[in-house]
């Protein structure tokens, strides 16, 4: 027989092969290899024993096929430290792992791609290196072209499975729109985010989900707030090829609670400016009112019973007094700037109470009856300075009733919400000024005549003094406003 006959069932084998290597990766699997691998094996090398070892699915461990076998059943062998010596397979190793002997007998063809490595262990009945044909060198060239495309597209799987897990479980919003403005991919956060199910977000317009923000060209970080919500992100958006196919990337990262804890920040440094400036005018008042006051009780004193001198007087001392109070308020709002809170707990229902009885107490002829209260159900406490507190809620209750019509009630109501407790103030009156919510907590802002306007400025430091916040929100359609505190709640 010539050697071109006997080359025939090899090229036949060999074709074989050839054709199944051109397959997409994802259908190229290494028990899809063994067919077509063992014919030609049988016809080329004349093998009477051959060993496929490839990496498992984790990529740590090594499972082995029996090429000859006519029914092959993987068998799992050591991790690559047991199989190699320096970073290479070793035929000792190898034929160690799984059981078999005649060590200097096989062959040992080592194939890598992609960080992985796998290899062909082949023990021939014949010495003969090559069989005149060119064939083994053919053979040994596809197969390592085939295993090589299996290694790539089981690396590429798995870091698209790690991509993709990664994607999913990201707290940011990731999705892509096609050309249409379609979404076609989204992450968990999306469907969080909308509230909507993956099945209702793809194929919904992105229009219609992120109005504003759907504009396809590149850019990076910009500000995006959701209209219905407020939460405010940074959105990114790139516009990318998949699968050859022009797409656009949106990635949304949120930052409300950032721009929150910025926003307080600001507002404490002018709260502290404000307070210093303060500390330093009362300071300049007090020394001269008390030289004018001690004089003007002086002169009471002096001039005694006389009528018209005694009006003057005590419209003097009227004066003398109001100019006190305003220093005492400049004294109270500056306090908090240069001294810690006397820390105590404080249960809500006692610092609520506490602050309707400061109201009485401060401006006697307000209508108490008119405070309707509603506590949350158990006990909640916070840790605080309870005087500074229940002061502070007395001036926010006290503008509530004043503002709001004699008929009307004012609504306290505390909740808990989680670890913070929230005390609403709401009442009926004509809203908030035209300037805005946050104008109203400005030192000497007022639309009260006769007023100083520092009663919702001391409110508000204090309660950021206390780690919270304090918030004004309009009611609107309904008439009135709202006045949110919130602070740390203890033993949540």
């Amino acid at each position: 027989m010539t050697a071109e006959d006997a080359g025939a069932p090899a090229a036949t084998a060999i074709s074989a092969l050839a054709a199944l290597a051109q397959q997409a990766g994802a259908s190229l699997r290494p028990e899809t290899l063994l067919p077509p691998l063992r014919q030609a094996i049988l016809a080329v090398f004349e093998a009477e024993a051959a060993w496929l070892v490839f990496p498992d699915e984790s990529g740590n461990g090594f499972l082995a096929w029996d090429i000859l076998d006519e029914t092959p059943c993987k068998v799992r062998v050591g991790p690559w430290e047991s199989l190699t010596l320096d970073g290479a397979f070793t035929e000792k190793a190898l034929l160690r792992c799984l059981g078999l002997h005649g060590e200097g007998s096989w062959q040992l063809f080592p194939i890598s791609a992609s960080a992985r490595h796998a290899a062909l262990l082949i023990r021939s009945r014949s010495e003969e290196a090559e069989d005149g044909t060119g064939s083994r060198a053919l053979f040994l060239g596809i197969v390592r072209m085939a295993v090589e495309r299996i290694l790539h597209y089981g690396a590429m799987s798995r870091a698209k499975a790690e991509w993709e897990k990664a994607f999913d479980a990201s707290g940011d919003l990731f999705f892509f729109h096609d050309a249409k403005g379609r979404l076609f991919r989204a992450n968990m956060a999306v469907s969080v985010f909308t509230g909507k199910t993956f099945r209702e977000c793809i194929g919904a317009r992105c229009s219609d989900l992120f109005p504003g923000l759907c504009d396809e060209a590149d850019a990076a970080d910009q500000e995006w707030i959701d209209a219905s919500s407020g939460r405010i992100f940074l959105a990114s958006t790139q516009r990318v090829l998949l699968d050859a196919t022009p797409a656009v990337l949106h990635v949304l990262h949120e930052v409300t609670e950032q721009r929150k804890l910025e926003t307080l920040a600001g507002e404490r440094r002018q709260i502290d400016l404000t307070q210093k400036l303060l500390q330093g005018v009362a300071h300049e008042i007090r020394n001269p009112l008390f030289a004018i006051s001690t004089v003007i009780q002086a002169l009471q004193k002096k001039v005694g019973g006389e009528i018209e001198t005694q009006t003057y007087t005590d419209y003097i001392m009227e004066q003398v007094r109001r100019l006190e109070r305003l220093v005492q308020r400049f004294m109270l709002l500056a306090a908090s700037a240069y001294s810690s809170p006397v820390r105590t707990t404080l249960r809500i229902e006692e610092l609520i109470q506490n602050s309707v009885a400061l109201v009485q107490e401060r401006w006697p002829g307000m209508d108490l009856s008119r405070v309707q209260v509603a506590l949350p159900e158990g006990t909640a406490t916070l840790t605080g300075d309870g005087g500074a507190l229940a002061w502070a809620l007395s001036e926010i209750i006290e503008n509530a009733l004043a503002f709001g019509p004699e008929d009307t009630p004012v609504e306290v109501v505390a909740t808990a919400a989680g670890e913070r407790l929230v005390v609403s103030v709401r009442d009926y009156g004509p809203g908030l000024p035209e300037e805005g919510a946050a104008a109203i907590f400005d030192p000497f802002f007022t639309t009260r005549q006769g007023r100083v306007g520092l009663g919702l400025a001391v409110a508000r430091s204090t309660v950021v003094h206390h780690g919270g916040t304090l918030e004004a929100e309009p009611c609107a359609p309904s008439p009135g406003a709202r006045f949110l505190v919130t602070l740390p709640r203890t033993g949540c």
